[in-house]
């Protein structure tokens, strides 16, 4: 059985927004790579694969793209898509009449509904929705070559938060 309570927030998600819980920070949580490339899979449709280009981009550069996360995101992006497919649809009106029922809502209203409410969960844990949004503090921008004059990449926040609890677990006062 899994545990139970809404699913746990993104620790990249978590630092854009400052760590509000203020829950200890999971020192050993696996650290997945960047995704190599924003380039939309080559498995996305034309629309699914424009919805990619319009997100992906500035989910890399604010670190929230991972490797492990192009699947999820390509799947939410297709979802997006079947949403503004039948969105479009609707167009007609959301009633439709048929000989056996008469009037009656449009199958496109609940294909909507649901390919929305799915792309939005998943997107929502990227921090894409203007709620999510609004939880967040973005980085601060770097010139190109910014290497805080050490010839150092910067140490990651969490990295040396943990570095500090092990050298005073090492070494009481």
């Amino acid at each position: 059985m899994g545990k139970r309570g809404p699913a746990a927030t993104p620790t990249e998600v978590n630092r854009l927004r400052g760590f509000p819980g203020h829950r200890p920070i999971n020192a050993g949580e696996p650290k997945p790579a960047a995704a190599a490339s924003i380039a939309a899979p080559p498995w996305l449709d034309g629309e699914s694969s424009a919805i990619w280009e319009d997100l992906a981009p500035e989910l890399h550069r604010l670190g929230l793209l991972k490797t492990l996360d192009v699947a999820v995101l390509a799947g939410a992006c297709r979802w997006w898509a079947i949403y503004r497919k039948a969105d479009r649809a609707l167009r007609r009106g959301l009633v439709q009449t048929t000989k056996a029922v008469g009037q009656t809502r449009r199958p496109e209203v609940g294909i909507a509904k649901e390919a929305f409410e799915a792309a939005v969960r998943v997107f929502q844990r990227f921090g894409v929705t203007p709620s999510e949004r609004t939880k967040l503090t973005a980085p601060a921008a770097k010139a190109a070559g910014d290497d805080h004059g050490h010839g150092q990449p910067p140490v990651e926040p969490l990295d040396e938060l943990a570095r500090r609890r092990a050298a005073r677990t090492a070494h009481p006062a």
